[in-house]
């Protein structure tokens, strides 16, 4: 904080990124963060920067501030509020005809139930806090790996991520078990996506690998954007060895994915709190459903109904005390506290007479109809919590109410807004049908020619390679694949080849993760017809064609990009390149040879075919390269 004089007012105004406030005859300056500094297992340097922990909260009480917050959203209902209101008037003895305890205990039932409900929601909002900041990572500390919880790393400490982990904090890559320091992730919980994305360490620090002595003596200096809610950005440097290397996007993992088909990967925290995940969440606020807002206006009506009546009756009862009543003060006299002028006491007793009919009418605001909603709130959140039939046993998650004041909200969908599939559908491809070469496969035909529309009420083919979520009934594949059909077998090599697919061994059988359902549902199908994809190195790929396997050298990775919408592979295999190409039908029709017009006549038959069925289409080519064409063709991707 800098104390600047009066006189400096000019030179302050044009300071960028500045709060400016004035105390007295000063300008306090407050300058915000706009960058942040942090050196790796500096923990003495990043601790005097007072940077936030790693500890996350998202409960909206605590012991403290329960009772006065509760209360204060509870009297933002303005049954609530009403209710304190005509409490309040029945402690006045000169207006009230009634006890305080007939407004207090209805009241007070009411808040109780209501703050009983909110404090269990925001327990179990505690106890999800306290399970994510207890769950344990190892970190580099020294020159060994030690086993701390989340909510003690700190800004600046090295972290050791396993395979399937959930990733601590936001944090930059160092190193990981794969070649060139590529890991996967999967940001099912950032965006919904259960596809696996490619991340990478930088070249110039994937050579520490898992060496804990060189990790330990690490001291990069990262210089980064200070901490904001941009999922799809990072901007930053790092300093390592008197050079400096650019951080992007690529760079990071983000809090709130997950680390998948990768052994292990090294990272630097570089945001606790402050990560772009919790960036995004913000406070808990107090929701209020469509039915709390009506009655809100129901009752603003009733309320406004109540006040015309006690009007009218207050002008009844002022005119009847100025010519009627004021003859019987012999026999009734006026309270003392009243004025002795028969138009002015007549307009005192009249006022108080509005406000005595206030108490006495309250009751037309029903308050046990919000006792009522919120019994059959709590009520049905342990139904949903005890549905059988919402349990989905695949995971074995049963349906859970995490709050009680939305129940009657669940499916009021009114707009829907999507960008592509998957967001709201699980996105679960499989192989359906294929044209290869101008012949359809997948469709059945009966003895007299005729296509056989319900496949249901015929048996699928069994595979000696089981896949319960593939079936195929058209046997003229598989009579192709024995008879070593020439078109088919390039068919399935290209499947088996062209994709970013990853394998894991697990008892004993190989399990696919990919980054697209795309991928995943075609190599699997290969898998089916006995094309197996076996796995990948940095510069090879191995694939099991019947019984015989065979590795292909991988030459290039072309990754599918939204320019180009396909994406290729160029592999050598006994002398020969060949270049494989996947991607949409239009795009692959452009990049064909003119020889092959007659073929693509009878292929655009069929894709319309496939379209009136909805499927999904996809198209598929090969080239054989020459050495000198493919060294030409390298030369320029590599100047690029």
């Amino acid at each position: 904080m800098n104390h600047i004089p009066f006189f400096k007012k000019k030179k302050v105004e044009g300071l960028s990124n500045k709060i400016i406030i004035q105390l007295r005859n000063e300008y306090v300056v407050l300058v915000s963060e706009t960058s942040r500094q942090i050196r790796a297992n500096d923990h003495h340097g990043n601790a005097m920067k007072e940077f936030a922990d790693n500890r996350i909260s998202t409960s909206k009480y605590n012991l403290i501030t329960f009772l006065p917050k509760n209360l204060f959203e509870q009297f933002r209902r303005l049954a609530n509020a009403y209710f304190l209101f005509i409490m309040c008037l029945q402690f006045i003895p000169q207006i009230s005809s009634l006890t305080p305890g007939t407004s207090i205990a209805p009241l007070a039932v009411v808040l109780s139930l209501t703050a009983i409900k909110d404090a269990i929601d925001d327990i179990r909002r505690h106890r999800s806090d306290r399970q994510i900041n207890n769950r344990e990572t190892k970190t580099v500390v020294g020159h060994e790996l030690v086993t701390r919880k989340w909510k003690e790393i700190k800004v600046g400490d090295i972290v050791r991520l396993e395979n399937n982990e959930s990733i601590t904090a936001d944090i930059v890559l160092i190193s990981t078990s794969e070649p060139n320091g590529l890991c996967f992730i999967e940001t099912a919980e950032l965006d919904g996506e259960t596809n696996l994305k490619i991340r990478q360490a930088l070249d110039e620090t994937c050579n520490l690998e898992d060496h804990i002595d060189q990790l330990s003596n690490f001291d990069g200096e990262i210089e980064c954007e200070a901490p904001n809610n941009k999922l799809g950005r990072f901007e930053g440097n790092l300093i390592w060895k008197g050079k400096k290397f650019q951080l992007k996007n690529d760079n990071i993992l983000l809090r709130g994915a997950r680390l998948k088909n990768t052994q292990w990967a090294f990272v630097v925290c570089y945001a606790g709190q402050d990560t772009k995940i919790m960036k995004n969440s913000g406070k808990a606020k107090f929701k209020r459903t469509k039915i709390d807002h009506l009655l809100n206006r129901i009752i603003l009506g009733i309320f406004l109904f109540l006040l015309i009546m006690c009007t009218i009756m207050t002008i009844c009862s002022g005119f009847w005390e100025s010519f009627v009543g004021y003859h019987f003060r012999i026999y009734i006299p006026w309270e003392t506290y009243l004025s002795s002028n028969q138009q002015f006491g007549a307009l005192e007793i009249s006022l108080l007479t509005f406000l005595s009919y206030v108490i006495i009418l309250h009751t037309v605001v029903p308050i046990s109809l919000y006792v009522s909603i919120e019994i059959i709130r709590l009520i049905q959140s342990k139904l949903i919590d005890w549905d059988n039939k919402m349990y989905y046993e695949p995971t074995n998650v049963q349906a859970q109410a995490r709050i009680t004041t939305l129940n009657e909200e669940l499916g009021q969908i009114q707009y829907i807004f999507s960008d592509k599939t998957g967001t709201l559908t699980q996105n679960i491809m499989t192989f359906n049908k294929c044209s290869i070469r101008g012949k359809l496969y997948g469709y059945v035909i009966d003895e007299a020619g005729n296509e056989i529309q319900d496949l249901e009420k015929l048996k699928p083919i069994e595979f000696e390679e089981k896949n319960n979520d593939f079936e195929w009934y058209d046997k003229k594949l598989l009579d192709a694949i024995e008879q070593n059909d020439k078109d088919v077998y390039n068919f399935f090599t290209l499947l088996s080849l062209c994709h970013t697919v990853m394998s894991e061994e697990k008892n004993g059988k190989i399990i696919y993760q990919a980054q697209s359902p795309d991928d995943n549902a075609l190599v699997s199908a290969s898998r089916t017809f006995g094309f197996t994809f076996m796995g990948r190195t940095e510069s090879s790929i191995t694939v099991r064609f019947g019984n015989k396997e065979e590795t292909y050298d991988l030459l290039e990775i072309l990754d599918f990009d939204n320019d180009r919408k396909r994406m290729s592979v160029i592999v050598k295999k006994h002398g020969k390149i060949i270049l494989y190409c996947k991607g949409a039908d239009f795009k692959i029709k452009e990049c064909l040879d003119p020889s092959e017009k007659k073929i693509m006549a009878v292929t655009n038959e069929h894709l319309y075919k496939l379209a009136t069925d909805g499927l999904r289409t996809l198209g598929l080519a090969y080239k054989e390269l020459s050495e000198s064409d493919y060294n030409r063709w390298t030369q320029k991707l590599h100047a690029a």
